[in-house]
């Protein structure tokens, strides 16, 4: 009379409509880029944007600006690795993504489980991450990393909370998670300290305080059918960057019903949140990210193109 738990990403043949998306080309008066003999980059930056930029010249013509900028993630390509905790994968392949991400110039993501002491000399290619059961978090977590995470929904798994089974809680493990070993890693459905977008605003801003200002927290939430107001939500209450993930992500545990039935694909949620976003005259104060369902380079592209 349990309930069926399962792991990865979602394994029904539900439709990719990245697949019915073309892209338009340059031509012409409007010319390509010829990689080959042109220099071209792909660097982007995750984090608060400012409206408009002021600068300041001084008498000898030297030029400086004026306007302070928020703290930004700057990655060499535009594609991360999503979160996966301690436990749900292993500490080897956590190495893993923490090198390849300092090799390549992007970001790892902790998860929800703390951080191993292996993982901590990777602290400029880090995001930490907080979520509902707040394993490991402590000021000195939160200042371990170049971002902080609030994990609020997952595409897997929309609208619960997580579940590391007590026999994956080894004795490294239950350290980290702070746990006792052999116990299941219950993370509740909401954050006990968040029920409105002004409790959401008062975790950001602790957060803010306890690294300092130096480091762009984010929001983490599952693509759902009112994504878009809530993204709106999350920004206003001052994410400096938001994390959609779509019913294709993966996970370490969750039951199967969910993560094979609830939410939506991301391609319906990129757009929407874009647009709202633009409307509401704030496209600048936070980045898009999304997860969940890119399978390749073209999925990238065509993500970038709809606002990611």
């Amino acid at each position: 009379g349990g309930v069926l738990l399962t792991s990865m990403g979602n394994d029904r043949p539900y439709f990719s409509y990245f697949d019915r998306i073309v892209l338009n080309a340059s031509q012409v008066t409007n010319p390509s880029i010829d990689p080959l003999r042109e220099p071209m980059e792909i660097r982007t930056y995750i984090g608060r944007k400012e409206a408009k930029l002021e600068i300041e010249e001084d008498g000898e013509g030297n030029v400086a600006l004026k306007t302070e900028i928020a703290p930004q993630l700057k990655l060499e390509v535009p594609v991360m690795f999503t979160a996966m905790s301690y436990g749900s994968i292993s500490l080897n392949a956590l190495l893993s993504l923490a090198r390849a991400a300092r090799t390549i110039g992007t970001f790892f993501n902790t998860g929800e489980g703390g951080l191993p002491k292996e993982l901590r000399e990777f602290k400029d290619n880090m995001i930490v991450q907080v979520a509902s059961g707040r394993f490991g978090v402590s000021a000195d977590y939160l200042n371990a990393g170049s971002a902080v995470e609030i994990k609020i929904g997952q595409g897997a798994k929309p609208g619960i909370g997580g579940h590391l089974p007590g026999e994956k809680v080894t004795e490294p493990i239950s350290e980290t998670r702070m746990i006792p070993v052999g116990t299941d890693a219950l993370s509740p459905a909401p954050h006990h300290d968040i029920y409105s977008i002004e409790d959401l605003r008062q975790l950001i801003y602790a957060i803010k305080e306890a690294t300092r200002y130096e480091k762009p927290v984010g929001v983490k939430i599952a693509a759902v059918h009112n994504v878009a107001p809530i993204a709106a939500g999350m920004v206003r209450a001052g994410a400096d960057y938001i994390v959609i993930d779509g019913i294709r992500g993966g996970t370490g545990a969750a039951p199967k019903v969910t993560r094979d039935h609830v939410g939506i694909p991301i391609e319906f949620a990129i757009a929407v949140v874009d647009q709202r976003l633009r409307e509401e005259g704030i496209r600048h104060m936070a980045s898009i990210v999304v997860a969940g369902g890119i399978r390749n380079s073209a999925d990238v592209i065509k993500a970038i193109a709809l606002g990611a």
